[in-house]
């Protein structure tokens, strides 16, 4: 009995809550997309067929008149769970909603923090990326505007 009661008490303790409440430790910092990733690195999800399906229909839906750009931001909490998307604006305008957002997939919902982020600092990170007609992704870097970006990717295609 002293065994099982001792084993118990040590399962409880080593089990890790895996609550997707927002939490946060410290304040937000603010990030682009490669800033995110000297502080936390995404979890690859495994699709399922249908949930490729569905987010492969949402973003051709999304470039089915063309490029379209999205900026948008969201929160990753101290549990490395994103929180509050929010899309700021879409290229053409009114394109894309919050629910087309996170239907296709263009933003991971869990991380990991990397090795130097040992204190799981919480981030505010606010991203852009072109989606193509071919549902590929560019990413513009953080230091570039949109509009620069865009004009290099015309000369390129």
């Amino acid at each position: 009995m002293k065994y099982l009661t001792m084993f118990t008490v040590l399962l409880l303790i080593g089990c890790k809550s895996t609550d997707d409440k927002p939490f946060y430790n410290t304040a937000l910092i603010d990030a682009g997309y490669m800033a995110k990733l000297d502080y936390w690195q995404p979890q690859v999800p495994k699709f399922s067929a249908s949930s490729t399906a569905k987010y492969k229909e949402t973003r051709k839906k999304l470039v089915s008149q063309g490029a379209v750009v999205l900026i948008y931001e969201y929160e990753i909490d101290s549990n490395g769970n994103t929180q509050n998307i929010n899309l700021l604006k879409t290229i053409p305008d009114g394109i894309a909603t919050n629910k087309d957002i996170i239907q296709s997939q263009l933003i991971y919902t869990k991380w990991k923090p990397t090795q130097k982020n040992h204190t799981n600092q919480p981030l505010k990170v606010k991203e852009r990326l072109v989606l193509m007609p071919n549902l590929s992704i560019a990413i513009p870097p953080d230091d570039e505007t949109i509009l620069e970006f865009v004009k290099t990717l015309k000369k390129k295609t």
